[in-house]
Parts: structure tokens; sequence; C-alpha cells
């Protein structure tokens, strides 16, 4: 018998989050009411219930009232539960969150690496609407950071459906603009440069003949 104690009893004293209330399934939702209304459970194996100490938080990307319409929701649960409530608005409505965000995502995708965000990345991200939200911007830094053998992601990092998003006109002129400040930086030096975008010298050439740049210009300054 595994001994171990449930991730309630585990939460005694302190905080529970119970992700995705809503498709929780009618019978265990009876269970959750009634631990709810006596503040106590039974540990498997045993017949004693032991109380508990737990503050819940639920979270649902549904509407739970519609739920509690159509029957898919206990009334009753929902009656215990809807105290505090806060909605978070989708996140295209609270992209000035995005810088967060993504260095909390890159902390835990990447988290022995200093890794930041170039400037055609980050207008890209910026510019998505993310209609699968905050899942969906993690997920595309996590599969960037894992492709990135540099020290920033680059838009050729991200997904396809993030980069693609961002409009070919903005993006060009980020990338002008990142191209110009590395440029400085290193004094017109291409290896310097290349090394910095991840690439190689003669995609840097490639670049600075589609921007019409001289990187000359930058080594005299």
């Amino acid at each position: 018998i595994d001994d171990r104690p449930g991730a309630i009893r585990t939460a005694h004293g302190g905080t529970l989050l119970l992700d995705e209330i809503a498709d929780l399934p009618l019978a265990t939702q009876g269970t959750l009411l009634r631990v709810l209304q006596e503040r106590e459970v039974v540990p498997v194996g045993e017949t004693a219930p032991v109380p508990i100490d737990v503050r819940f938080i639920a979270a649902t990307h549904k509407d739970l009232e519609r739920e509690v319409e159509a029957g898919r929701f206990r009334v009753d649960l929902y009656a215990r539960l809807a105290g505090l409530r806060v909605t978070l608005p989708p996140l295209r409505h609270r992209i000035e969150d995005l810088g967060t965000l993504v260095a909390a995502a890159l902390a835990r995708h990447a988290p022995n690496v200093q890794l930041g965000v170039s400037p055609a990345a980050a207008w890209a991200m910026c510019h998505d609407r993310w209609p699968l939200n905050i899942r969906e911007l993690d997920q595309a830094i996590a599969a960037a950071a894992a492709v990135s053998t540099g020290a920033r992601i680059t838009l050729d990092h991200l997904p396809e459906q993030v980069a693609s998003r961002a409009p070919a006109a903005a993006v060009e002129v980020a990338r002008r603009e990142e191209l110009i400040a590395l440029l400085r930086t290193h004094r017109g030096n291409l290896a310097a440069v290349a090394r910095a975008l991840d690439t190689s010298r003669a995609q840097v050439h490639r670049l600075l003949r589609r921007f019409d740049l001289d990187p000359d210009a930058y080594r005299r300054t």
C-alpha cells in the first residue's frame, strides 16, 4: 500500500491549485464537494477522516456558470468555489506582460543559460495574437531555447506559426536595426557579428547586401 499523503494532505497549512476544474468528472466533483464541506479527507486504506487546513484555488478556461446550466458542473460545488473571482484577459490584450512571461519561461526552459531575445524575435512575439495564450507562448520559448546555440533567441528560432504572424515589413526593419546595432557594437567585425547572430559570415554578407550596409563605415566609428 502506498502510504504517501495525497495532494490535499500534502497541501495542509497551505494552498492547492485545482487546474482546469471544469474538466473534473461529475463523480469526482462530488468527492471534492465533500472535502470542501467537511474540511477533512479519508486516506486510502483507512476509515478515520483526517482534518485538513487548505486554501483552494480553482482555475479554468471555461465559463463555469454555463457549465452548471448545461449540467456538466455541480451547482453546489460551484457555490463552494465561487468566492473571490479573478478573470485574466487573453495574452493578446496584455502584451505589456510579455517580457515578464518570456523571462519566466526562459528561466524554466534554459535555467543554466543566459538567453536574450533579438529585436526581430521580440517584434514578432509582440505582434502575435497568441490564440492559445500563455501555453502557446511557453511552448514557443521552450522550442526556441532548445534549438538556439547562441546567446539569444532570434526570429529563426521561433516556431514558424509565430514568426510568420509578424508583419514582414516590420520584421525586416527590426532585422536591419539589429544588424546595425551589432555592427556598431563590434566595430564592423563580421566574424563577431556572425557569432552574435548565431550564423555564418556568408549569411552576414548576404544581410549586408540586402540592407545595403557597408561594414567599413562602422569600423571607423
